[in-house]
């Protein structure tokens, strides 16, 4: 079905109207509506639901509430999910003090996570890490790329052994899926729905965080950060200096998947 018919079926299915565009592409789009039952909504469209829009539906479902947009309706068929749109929705990143920014993602951190209960994805953080080193030994990168990779990979490895906690991660929690609410409550958006320990949902942000300074403040202000993070949860430095090495590889090769240059600044 096209996604023009799959948006058509949206509109007279949730009474629709006004729909302005985000990002349209072939095969996927999102746009901001209005819903005469639901208010103001986000509309996401996609002619592969069962990869992507099934996982953001179930864990939306599973993780519902004050710290989490809410998720209307879905049709697995159309490839059509409709949730809330947070308002104002002013970006974490917006916010100008570091620590201003910490505190408040370890408020949505600590709250957010449910248990992997009945979930339909099982696909978890080890299977990306796992995808992504196996694409570096079979295309022809360079050898450092590929010994990081697996090195990053070997990390994962250890501290999915190490952390036994399971749940369903956002895995992509950084400062612009988090968004400011008209209750003075920052709330979690697009959420990928793998499955892994709650630690896993920490180096996103701190990688947003390193292109928040100077290039010579970077290594204090990310020591700074990942010091307040792992006083708050718990966790050792060194764990989370870990899992941040580990999200840079992945990010990268994802980079390099795509056609884009590898951006070395991350780890200098």
């Amino acid at each position: 079905m096209l996604i023009k018919e799959n948006i058509q079926w949206a509109k007279t299915q949730w009474q629709l109207e006004k729909l302005t565009p985000i990002y349209e592409y072939n095969t996927r789009a999102v746009y901001r509506a209005k819903s005469i039952q639901f208010g103001n909504v986000i509309l996401k469209v996609n002619n592969n639901p069962s990869v992507d829009l099934d996982s953001e539906y179930y864990i939306l479902k599973s993780i519902s509430d004050k710290y989490c947009c809410q998720v209307y309706a879905y049709d697995h068929e159309h490839g059509v999910l409709i949730e809330e749109e947070i308002i104002p929705g002013t970006k974490l990143r917006e916010e100008k003090f570091v620590f201003e920014r910490v505190k408040q993602f370890v408020i949505v951190f600590k709250n957010l996570h449910k248990k992997d209960n009945q979930t339909v994805n099982k696909q978890s953080y080890l299977d990306w890490l796992r995808r992504a080193n196996e694409y570096c030994t079979k295309k022809n990168l360079e050898p450092i790329i590929k010994e990081n990779m697996l090195i990053a990979y070997k990390i994962g490895v250890e501290l999915f052994q190490k952390y036994e906690d399971r749940v369903l991660l956002h895995g992509d929690l950084h400062h612009d899926n988090i968004l400011l609410n008209n209750k003075g409550v920052y709330c979690v958006i697009d959420p990928k729905g793998v499955v892994g320990p709650k630690i896993f949902d920490l180096p996103r942000f701190i990688l947003n965080e390193i292109e928040m300074v100077a290039f010579d403040q970077r290594k204090k202000h990310i020591d700074q950060v990942i010091q307040t993070i792992a006083n708050s949860l718990n966790y050792t430095i060194i764990d989370i200096k870990k899992l941040l090495f580990m999200e840079i590889m992945l990010g990268n090769v994802w980079l390099i998947e795509d056609g884009e240059s590898f951006k070395e600044h991350h780890i200098s």
